[in-house]
């Protein structure tokens, strides 16, 4: 996970929240695993659950996802979702917070439990002092596959992520082996193994050109990267870095990208080789042509004879062009 300089308010940002308060810690109502029961479809990728409870939950005794649904975590996203909780709140964040997030008990450590779902509201819960508890749904012992199904399907029908974010987090999740191969991956996440190497794409790009589409990952797709991928391979980083921000700022479209790494891709294919005509002229020589070059090879001639030859050429060859050009 990147989490890009998140920290708490400031004075001047406490000043646009002026008059919200904290909430009052509730008094705790945890309930025992045993009283909250999770069962899994594996065939519709949904969570049922049976007497599912809401529950409080200290934000200390929560940790963040093994696999983040994001990459990316901008300050800006999450002091918005302080100020929304606040404001839906009335200036109280847990009253504020109509959806509870999702957490799962920890596979390390008994009194704590990590966050499956609902990371942007933690962080903002945490960074922004909000409160010391949040509303939780605890889901007991899931694994690892199935605490990132459950965040990543929560995600793509609240908040789609970008391209970008789900090309890193994939291949955050082959790298952690959550997911075993490839092949498991795409048919998991309902995708083709062509699209899902178009995500992974963002993974094997430059770190320079990662963290420059990081800063406007809405501007590229899959299809984008995977192109800037085949180029970084051919061209230097420099060029790379500055197709990426044509990309950003809307000035290369993806046709012209993908003309321009075709480009490179054909500078690396030999042309074929091509055939010359050749004839033989008595027995003084030969007069070959064919791809735009004619040669006169001729041997045994007079120099005054050569003389002649090479006026009678100019001027046939100047005779010919011209009249080629009036054609046209």
């Amino acid at each position: 996970m990147n989490q890009k300089s998140s920290r708490p308010l400031g004075s001047d940002q406490k000043g646009s929240l002026a008059g919200l308060k904290q909430s009052t810690p509730p008094k705790s109502n945890l309930l025992p695993f045993e009283q909250i029961i999770s069962t899994l479809d594996e065939d519709t990728l949904k969570i049922e659950i049976i007497n599912e409870e809401i529950v409080t939950i200290p934000t200390t005794s929560i940790d963040n996802p093994y696999t983040p649904q994001r990459y990316v975590y901008t300050k800006e996203m999450i002091q918005q979702m302080a100020s929304s909780l606040l404001k839906e709140g009335d200036g109280d964040a847990l009253k504020g917070q109509l959806q509870p997030i999702i957490v799962t008990n920890s596979s390390t450590c008994l009194d704590r439990f990590e966050v499956v779902d609902g990371l942007t509201r933690l962080m903002a819960f945490k960074d922004h002092h909000l409160s010391k508890f949040i509303k939780a749904i605890v889901r007991k012992n899931l694994s690892p596959v199935e605490r990132f199904r459950v965040g990543h399907m929560s995600n793509l029908q609240r908040n789609a992520p970008t391209d970008f974010d789900l090309g890193m987090v994939y291949a955050d999740t082959l790298a952690k082996d959550i997911y075993p191969t490839e092949s498991a991956l795409a048919a998991d996440m309902q995708i083709s193994k062509s699209k899902l190497h178009g995500y992974l794409s963002f993974s094997k790009l430059p770190a320079e050109v990662r963290e420059l589409i990081s800063e406007s990952a809405s501007c590229f797709t899959y299809n984008e990267a995977s192109r800037l991928l085949s180029l970084s391979n051919k061209a230097n980083i420099d060029y790379v870095l500055n197709i990426a921000k044509r990309i950003a700022n809307g000035s290369l479209t993806f046709s012209k990208l993908n003309k321009i790494v075709s480009n490179f891709e054909n500078d690396d294919i030999k042309p074929s080789r091509v055939r010359r005509d050749t004839r033989n002229i008595l027995d003084l020589g030969k007069i070959k042509f064919g791809n735009g070059r004619l040669q006169l090879d001729l041997e045994g001639i007079s120099d005054e004879t050569l003389k002649l030859l090479a006026q009678q050429i100019e001027n046939l060859v100047t005779s010919a062009i011209k009249e080629n050009n009036e054609k046209h």
